[in-house]
Order: C-alpha cells, then structure tokens, then sequence
C-alpha cells in the first residue's frame, strides 16, 4: 500500500510541475530563470486524482480459497502495485523548478521543457507494460498452426499500414512532402507513362510535376545520353514499379502503394522472427522496434527505392530459413526460391548502392542451396538481371558501367567512411539510432548471436548483406540523404536489424533488468516517433543540414543540448568520435547500473529509468564543454526562434509567477516584457525557404508585439519597403516604409491574431548593409485558453479588410484572390479587420471544368455545383464579437490549364477560384 501512495503523491506533485512553465530571460551568460505554475488547490486536487487512479490499479477483487462462494473482497495486489514503481522517477520533474541547482547544471532545465510529456509518456508505459503483463494480456490466438500466423500477420499488416497513413495525414501538410528527390522519380513516372520514354527534358518544360510540387524542379542530370537527349540521373526502377498507381491517382496513389510496400515489409519482419525465435512477444518486440521507429516511419511514404528495396532484401534473405527443409528437394525449386532471386535480382534496378548487397543475396542463397537446382535458379536470374542492367546504361549513356549518369563522378571515397559509417547511426541529424535508441539492440543482439555457435553463421550471413551496403552508402559524399528524411540509405536494412533485436529480447526473456532496459529504449523510440509526427506540425522533420538536429533543439528550448550530440556532417571525424564514444558509455553505464541485482519489473523499470536521467545528464553537460562544431551556436535567450514560456502563457491556468534571481514571486502579466528576441548578420545559419531579413524567423503566439530595427554607424538606409511575412509560403501580409539614419533605431508595432510558426521580415538585400540589429519585443501575449487552436500557418494574404491564414499548401494566393488545388482540402482562418459581424462574401467559380465545392465552418456549411463560366456567391454567417473565423474548402475535382488552354504552360491541378466581395 506505500508504494502505490506513495508513487501517486509523487505524481501528483509533478503533475503539477509538469503543467507549469519555465524559462530563461536576459541575455547570454547572465539569463534568469522564470517560472509560471499552476494553483494551489489545484496541486491538491492532482494528488487526490492520482491517488484515485492508484489505488485502481492496485486494488483487485478476491474471494476466500476454502468458501469460493462467499462474497469477493477488495484488496491490495503487491505485484500489481509494484507496477506503480516507475511513478517515482517522475519526481526528477520538480528539480528543474528549485533554486540555484539548475542554475549550475543547465542540462536540468531540460525536463522542464517539451522532454517532460515524453517521460511521462516513457513512465506511463512501463506501467501498462508491467501491469499487462502482471495480469496476463496476450494475444488469444495460437499461433502453432500456419493459418493463425497468417492472421496474425495480416493483424501486423493494418497495424503497420495505419500507423503510417496516419502519420502521413498529420505530416503531409508541412509542404516537405513530395521533397528531395521524390518529385524526379515522379517526373520518371510521367514521362513512361505520357511520353512512353525515358528523356525528362520535355516534362520539365511542360512543368508536369506542377500536380505535386509547387516549386520550379529543373532536370537532375550529369551527363546527356548517347542521343544527346536529358535522362534523369535517378534509377528507373522505382518509376516502374509505382507507374500504375500514379496512373490511377496521382502522387496521394504512389504514396499508398509504397506504405502498402512497407507495412508488407513490415509483415514479413515479425513472420521471420516468429520463426526464428518461436517467441511471440519476442517477434512483436522485434517487429515494433524497426517497423514503428521514426527512420521506418518516416520513410514508409516517400517516393525513394528504399522501401521496396525493404521489401525485396526480406523476401531473399526469409529464404535462407529453410536451408534445411529444403534439402530433400534436389530438383524441385519452391515458389519462394523463385520469388527471393527475383527479389534480389530486382535490387540494382533500383538503385546503383544495391549492386553489392545483391550480389551478397545471390552468393549466400546460392551457397545455401548449392546441392540443388535452386542455386542454379538464384544465381541464372542474378546474371540475366546484372546483364540487362549494364546493357541499360550502355544503351542510354554509350557505357556499360553505373557510373555512367553521374559523369564519372561517383562522389565516394574511403575517407568519407570514416564519417558515413557511425553517421548514418549517430549522427544527430540523421542517425538511426539518434530516432530509435532501440535499433542499437541490434548489435548487441548481433554480438550475441555471434557468440551463441547456433545463431553464428545466421549473425554472418545478417552481417554481410548489412556491410555490402554500408560499404557503398557511407562511401558516398552524401551519406545522410540530402534533405530526404533521417536515415534514409539505410532504412533497406532495417528490417535485417529486427532479426537479432527480437533474438536478444527473447535471450533476456528471464532478465527483469535486461527487459527492463529493452522496453525503456522501446518506448523512447516510440514516443519520440510520435512527438516528431505531432508536435509544432510535423515541422521537426525537416533538418538544415547545419549539425543541429531540429528535434533536440526543440526538447532544449533552455540549454543547449545540440552541442552535446555528435555531428558527422559539420565536425571532423575525431571530434564526433569522442561525442559518441561518451554516449556509448553513458549507455554501458546505464546498463552496469540496472544489472547490480536481481529485482521486480517495477523496481527495474524505476533503476533504469532514473539511471537514464541521471546519467544522460552529466554526459550531457560534460560533452557540451566540448569543443562545438564550426557553425554550432551556443545558447543565447535572446537568440532563439521562439519562446516556450510565451508559447504557452496563460495567466487563467498559471497564476503563480516566479522570478528566481532573486527569488520573488511576481504578477504573470509582468512576464512577456522581460523577453527579447535579438537578431544579427550571420546569427541565424539554417536556410530558410524564403530570404528574411538576416535570415531570421521566428516562432511566435498571438499577440502584440514591437519591431526595433538599429541602423549602422556608416550608412543610411534609403527609403525602403519593409514587409511582415506569416508563414513559409506567398508573400508579405502587411508592409511599412521604413528610413533608417546611422545609429538611429527604427519602431513599429503589428500583432499576430492567431499563432504562427514562422514570422519574418523581408525587404531588399541592400537593406541589410544599413542594419546592425533587429529586436522582437512582446508587448502583451494572448492567453493560451483564449487563442483559436489552429494548425501551423502555411501562407497569409489580405484582401482588403480581410486577412485570411491558409493552414495547406494547396492555396495559390494572387493579388485580388486565390485558387484552391483541385482534388484537395484548404482550412484557412479568416480575420475581419473591419470587426463586422455580417456574413462574409465569396465569388466562387470552378474554372474551365464542373466541380464540387464545399464550405464549412464549425457551425455551418454549404455545397455547390459549379459549373464552368458561372460565378457563385457564398455568404459564410460570422459569430457575433469574433474576429477569428475558420473556413475549410474542399474540391473533389479540377483541371489543368495546360491541358484545356493552348499555349498554356499551367499545369498545376486547380480546383476553384475564390474572391472577396467588398
């Protein structure tokens, strides 16, 4: 009974905390903490309702063993209130909130930031986990016959498939997607599919790829073909294989089929460890670890060989399981076997850095059924493939070698390994293991299964298709995938690396501290896929290639924790070495630590969780005194694109304010003025997707704010426009004229309505020469209770009295109104500047072909038929005394100008044209 109240007092408690804010104020070096916390009785109240919940958990209905008839009885449940164990650790959350500590050691302010809702999370799951198991959970099928595995596999499937439709819905609207490469390997698709060729020249003229990508994509090519015509540098498999999906639907078509490809993928995985282990909670562990990791994930939905190379690199390997069975069979070659050397025959086709795994596929089946015809199979059907494969670059480029497309310029190097190798694990951008700490599992299940004499030559057959890729991705100039998503050369591995994940999770099986240990690295990697989906709209994906991982400066918005991970892109090898080699120690530590003694689930998941904190933190704080990369920047209160404290202000749920230097307790509308936001030439390095004024954006809630803008001692600034940008996308929403004198300090003051993501200021580049520094004051900050909860801001416009924020990137803004992408759903917020409370007009017409269009708000909406020529009028009703009003557009058709209009070169795909009437 201690336990279970005593680990709700201590929840309770630091749910209280956790509900709060803190923050630094001040400048570099001199910051002071301030705090904003909720109620008094409402810590009260936490406590109780914690207790409640406790006792729930712990409590169980019984009955007397000689009267089973008698009536049951409550009653405490050791084991289960030792599932409560874990809340303890939640007690590191009050520290960040107590004097002079966390002034002395910085990296504990860290879990008062974004980090604390994912250690409750990682908290919360050791006690479902524990508790589930504690009361017998499992799957209620048995899985000894081929038709229940089956099904439990196809069960996988939807799980899988799910999870990533999912996550594409919450991501695909940050305008990342189709990125990269992706939108080349689409134009390949149109050119088979509209030209039934291969040269891209006359598609990129046409500007085909206008359906997906917003942006002007000139042809990736090295080197013209023998005929002197453009052929896409990007392999042509890929292309291929997703032709008849885009021939359906388009690029939202592609991207289901290649989720379909990874949640297959994904299948097979927990099948072949199934297996192989004979564990069901062994495969399924296995199966969560690589195929719901954030690397998997994310690349489940883009348009790159990766995930059906996934696919293919399973399907041969799976192959290698039945060496045994297959023994008998001297002339009959199975479907699988024909399936695997297709599979593995298929790989170089989809890119050149598969060649050698491909070839190691071949060389193992072929070894493994060398006394039937099967080898003969494998082998011929890798031959033919190769064969066609060099006679395709001979027919396009006049040379049958790979290197071909690139000019001869195949960008590897062996020096370049030396940072590739442990990068595409540990680099923090765009490591694997940087997203999922449950993928290092892998090599020390790996290292065990070389120890175990009946797992060794599956360890050796693992490592060596791991290695013939390594060797060629972390070889190349660019092993982190340019601006694809983290880990992507590696993600066709992934699911090998499940293999002796799941072996060692079933080897620790009788380790409470081993498991323990596997199920906390599980659960961080989970949470942290979630919050990179969910959190400030996706946009944590997205990394500058500048050595700072988005996601760990947004769990630092008080320190700087970047400096603390190794970067192999912007740092030399040695200095990212000893980085990583401090981590590797802070994690044998962790390990040394939770393995002292033999103990319950509950008392496990508590030592290893507090090991964590405590451990991370000093490694933390002793990496940061580090020597930094080059263009590292060290944290700065005023430097820094946003403001959590602000973020999340609110004097109704936070009343009490603290200031800690000196310690005082303060009014909290006092707060927004003590922050300033500072910008310099040179400050801000991270490219931005559109030029701002010292490339400098910011993140900010709705409010009032004041622009100061200091002139140099050595020019004026000529009369000049200065415009305020909202969002990533379009143009300026408001401009002023701005004269700025040497020494002279320019003011002006704008608000924001509603939260947006990114806020600049853009003017001509000779503006810069006259300025010395920009400052962002807040004057008052809305209540986060009283904003209107909407998605990032993509884009903003004014139309008159009107100021209307598009939440997607299918809007086309133009001066007098905008287009809605065809086949596509826009919510935008609407702001009346006028504050009338009539209805707001809209013409609306659908082009040069009949469409559906549907208006809604949360209380009203309307559906039209547009037909072409015929201009409609909408009249969305406002609510009285609300400036904020959100609109959705939704089309289910539209057309391209191109195809309807000759001489037209449009070819973006438009829905319906909407204006403002005045």
């Amino acid at each position: 009974m201690r336990t279970a109240l005593g680990a709700s007092v201590v929840a309770g408690v630091a749910l209280w905390f956790s509900r709060g804010a803190l923050d630094v104020v001040g400048s570099a070096g001199t910051g002071s903490r301030v705090a904003m916390l909720p109620s008094w009785p409402e810590l009260a109240g936490l406590v109780i309702l914690l207790l409640a919940i406790s006792a729930a958990g712990a409590l169980k209905l019984s009955h007397s063993k000689s009267d089973p008839v008698a009536e049951r009885t409550l009653s405490w449940d050791p084991t289960r209130a030792d599932a409560l164990r874990p809340l303890y650790a939640l007690a590191v959350l009050v520290v960040p909130y107590l004097p002079w500590l966390p002034d002395r050691v910085p990296a504990l302010r860290l879990l008062a930031g974004p980090g604390r809702w994912l250690l409750w999370a990682v908290i919360v799951g050791q006690v479902v986990w524990i508790l589930a198991s504690r009361v017998g959970w499992s799957l209620p099928l048995d899985l000894q016959s081929s038709s229940a595995r089956r099904l439990a596999a196809f069960a996988i499937f939807i799980v899988s498939l799910g999870t990533y439709a999912s996550t594409w819905s919450s991501v695909s609207r940050t305008g990342f997607f189709p990125g990269g490469d992706e939108p080349h390997y689409l134009v390949i698709t149109q050119s088979l599919l509209r030209d039934r060729d291969l040269t891209i020249e006359n598609n990129h003229q046409r500007a085909d790829y206008a359906e997906y990508y917003p942006s002007q994509l000139r042809p990736d090519y090295r080197a013209r073909g023998r005929n002197g015509e453009i052929y896409s540098i990007h392999p042509i498999g890929v292309p291929i294989l997703v032709a008849p999906a885009f021939a359906l639907g388009g690029y939202r078509a592609v991207v289901w089929f290649l989720m379909g490809i990874a949640a297959a993928t994904a299948a097979l995985l927990w099948l072949w460890t199934l297996t192989l282990t004979e564990s069901t909670g062994a495969a399924t562990f296995g199966w969560a670890a690589v195929a719901l990791s954030g690397p998997y994930v994310f690349n489940s939905f883009t348009v790159y060989p990766e995930i059906t190379a996934g696919l293919c690199v399973i399907i041969a390997a799976r192959s290698l399981l039945g060496r045994d069975s297959h023994e008998v069979h001297h002339n009959n070659v199975p479907l699988r076997i024909w399936g695997s050397a297709v599979a593995a025959a298929a790989l170089p086709w989809l890119s050149t850095k598969y060649a050698g795994m491909a070839m190691v596929l071949a060389l193992l089946l072929g070894w493994t059924y060398r006394r039937s015809a099967s080898a003969m199979v494998v082998l011929g059907t890798m031959a033919v493939s190769v064969a066609g494969w060099l006679a395709f670059f001979y027919f396009i480029w006049g040379i049958p070698l790979p290197s071909a497309p690139y000019g001869f310029n195949t960008q590897t190097s062996a020096r370049t390994f030396l940072s590739g190798f442990p990068g595409v694990f540990f680099d923090q951008e765009y490591g694997v293991v940087t997203y999922a700490p449950v993928l290092g599992l892998a090599f020390v299940g790996l290292a065990g299964m070389w120890r175990d004499g009946r797992q060794r030559r599956r360890a050796a057959e693992l490592s060596a298709v791991t290695i013939a890729l390594l060797v060629l991705v972390c070889s190349f100039a660019q092993w982190w995938g340019g601006a694809a998503m983290p880990g992507r050369h590696i993600i066709s591995i992934l699911s090998l690396l499940g293999v002796p994940i799941a072996w060692y999770y079933r080897d620790k099986v009788d380790s409470a501290s081993s498991q323990a240990v596997a199920r906390f690295l599980l659960l961080v990697s989970l949470v942290v896929m979630l919050a990179m989906t969910w959190s400030v709209g996706g946009l944590l994906l997205g990394q500058g290639r500048d050595g700072t991982s988005s996601l760990l400066e947004w769990l630092s918005p008080t320190w700087h924790l970047w400096t603390s991970a190794p970067t192999y892109i912007m740092s030399s090898p040695p200095a990212a070495y000893v980085k990583t080699l401090l981590w590797f120690g802070a994690a044998a530590l962790v390990v040394w630590v939770c393995q002292r003694s033999t103990v319950s689930p509950g008392r496990a998941a508590l030592r290893v969780t507090l090991a964590a904190v405590a451990v991370c933190t000093i490694v933390a704080s002793i990496a940061a005194g580090l020597p930094a990369a080059p263009r590292q920047r060290r944290f700065d209160p005023e430097a820094r694109l946003s403001f959590p404290m602000l973020d999340n202000f609110d004097r109704i749920a936070r009343p009490v304010g603290i200031r800690y230097q000196p310690l005082t307790v303060i009014t909290p509308s006092a707060i927004p003025s003590m922050f300033e936001a500072k910008a310099v030439s040179g400050q801000q390095i991270a490219p931005q997707p559109l030029p701002v004024l010292l490339n400098a954006r910011f993140r900010l809630p709705a409010g009032a704010y004041q622009l100061e803008i200091n002139g140099v001692n050595t020019e004026t600034v000529p009369e000049a426009t200065l415009g305020l940008q909202v969002g990533r996308e379009g143009k300026p929403v408001q401009t002023w004229t701005m004269r700025l004198a040497p020494n002279e300090t320019w003011r002006q003051q704008f608000s924001l309505p509603l939260d947006a993501e990114f806020v600049g200021f853009r003017a001509g580049r000779e503006v810069e020469r006259g300025i010395q520094t920009l400052r962002l004051r807040p004057l008052t900050v809305v209540d986060r209770s009283l904003r209107l909860r909407t998605p990032p801001v993509i884009a903003a416009a004014l139309f008159g009295s009107l100021t209307v924020f598009f939440h997607d990137a299918v809007a086309y803004s133009e001066p007098d109104g905008f287009w809605v992408r065809g086949r596509a759903r826009l919510r935008t917020t609407i702001v009346d500047g006028a504050e009338s409370d009539d209805a707001t007009a809209l013409q609306v017409h659908s082009g040069a072909r009949p469409n559906t269009v549907t208006f809604s708000t949360p209380r009203w909406s309307e559906r039209l038929e547009l037909v072409p020529g015929v201009t409609r009028e909408v009249r969305v009703p406002s609510v009285p005394h609300e400036r904020l009003m959100p609109l959705t557009i939704t089309t289910t058709s539209g057309f391209v100008p191109a195809e309807v209009q000759p001489g037209n070169g449009d070819r973006r795909l438009l829905g319906c044209w909407i204006t403002f009437s005045h």
